[in-house]
């Protein structure tokens, strides 16, 4: 996990935010973990990002991170650098007969004409969380309050709004999947 993973910058993270009144406080770290404040609730389900209440305190939760300002840690987006560190370890673990089952040699290039192609003088880089689902939330039904798991960056904001769309759409086609019944049936949806 360490190969994907920056633990020090994690844990910096994870301290600025709690400072922030934005996550549980950090008590104290240890080899590769950190001991947390406990926050009361549980995650979300799928179903209730439709819920206005709750897509309202998310939506809120976002705009706040997004709102962020971070003295110390990277100024620019991670994404293409945090890429690149995962397809370099990815090459680095695998025998030659996966990496050209998995195209990994071609993956560098698509990854640079992502970042020439998303990157301009519009884009919005914020401080995201980058991994916005309905399980890194965790909702309190007494205080009807909202916490954000953090595994968060700078990046570009569009990435959040992104990531939780998807889950959303995932969330539709799994009920389109039942519908249909068996796993059997599932093929006929590539068609639809």
């Amino acid at each position: 996990m360490e190969i994907f993973v920056n633990r020090k910058e994690e844990v910096a993270t994870f301290e600025w935010l709690s400072q922030q009144g934005e996550g549980p406080k950090l008590y104290g770290c240890l080899p590769n973990g950190r001991v947390e404040e406990f926050i009361r609730g549980r995650t979300l389900f799928p179903h209730e990002l439709r819920i206005p209440e709750i897509s309202a305190l998310v939506a809120a939760k976002v705009r706040k991170f997004h709102s962020l300002e971070r003295s110390s840690g990277p100024k620019h987006v991670i994404i293409w650098d945090r890429l690149r560190s995962w397809l370099s370890n990815a090459k680095k673990l695998c025998c030659d007969e996966h990496i050209m089952e998995f195209s990994l040699d071609n993956l560098e290039e698509e990854i640079n004409s992502l970042e020439n192609e998303l990157s301009n003088e519009s884009q919005v880089i914020a401080f995201c969380h980058n991994d916005l689902h309905y399980g890194n939330m965790l909702f309190n039904e007494t205080t009807q309050s909202l916490t954000l798991i953090v595994t968060n960056a700078k990046n570009d904001d569009s990435f959040d709004y992104m990531k939780h769309a998807k889950q959303r759409f995932e969330e539709y086609q799994l009920k389109r999947l039942k519908l249909f019944g068996s796993a059997e049936n599932s093929s006929k949806l590539k068609d639809m």
